[in-house]
């Protein structure tokens, strides 16, 4: 009986452990915050947190939460986007809306070092130079924000849209990648465990 109790014990805290790392990764809220949502799946525990971003006040308390050291927050967009994705609401919504899949990538996340012997305006200008040549010229919607705690360590990350907007201004597909072949048609390898592509 003693057994059977403790190995029933572990098994919960083994279920209980997976759908917590479940929900971790999928940047749900955490079951010690809200104990009910222990019994809700994916769906509506998205549901959940949409109703709670929308109640009164919840959009000043997440400008207030935002990480300290931000000193520039902006997004930039090619010339035929929307002018409602100019609000980074609307913006990330849009792409969410588009997937099918409840586990899709959205977007992906770029961290660059600044240096520091620039000032702030230089260091913006140059960041906004290199998401409007690398990344908004390719037709990705760019946000990003500057971080600097006067810790010597000023970087911006940089979110973009995996989606290119294609000139009608809606998110079209998903690129895929183009590796580069050898003489013999075989990848060639990048030398950090993937392919070389372009």
């Amino acid at each position: 009986m003693m057994k059977t109790a403790a190995r029933l014990n572990k098994q919960r805290d083994l279920e209980r452990h997976t759908r917590n790392h479940h929900m971790i990764v999928h940047g749900a809220i955490m079951e010690g915050v809200f104990p009910f949502t222990a019994s809700m799946d994916g769906e509506a525990i998205k549901a959940l947190l949409i109703v709670l971003s929308r109640l009164p006040g919840a959009e000043g308390r997440a400008e207030k939460a935002h990480k300290p050291g931000i000193v520039h927050k902006e997004i930039i967009l090619p010339a035929h986007a929307p002018p409602e994705f100019a609000d980074c609401s609307t913006l990330w919504n849009s792409v969410e809306a588009i997937e099918k899949s409840s586990d899709a990538q959205l977007a992906r996340e770029i961290e660059v070092a600044l240096p520091v012997e620039l000032s702030p305006a230089a260091q913006l200008a140059l960041v906004r130079v290199f998401v409007k040549d690398d990344f908004v010229d390719a037709r990705m919607c760019a946000e990003f924000a500057i971080h600097d705690k006067d810790d010597g360590n000023p970087h911006a990350c940089i979110l973009l849209t995996i989606r290119p907007l294609k000139s009608d201004g809606r998110l079209g597909p998903k690129c895929r990648k183009v590796y580069d072949l050898d003489s013999q048609g075989n990848r060639i390898p990048d030398g950090k465990g993937g392919w070389k592509n372009h």
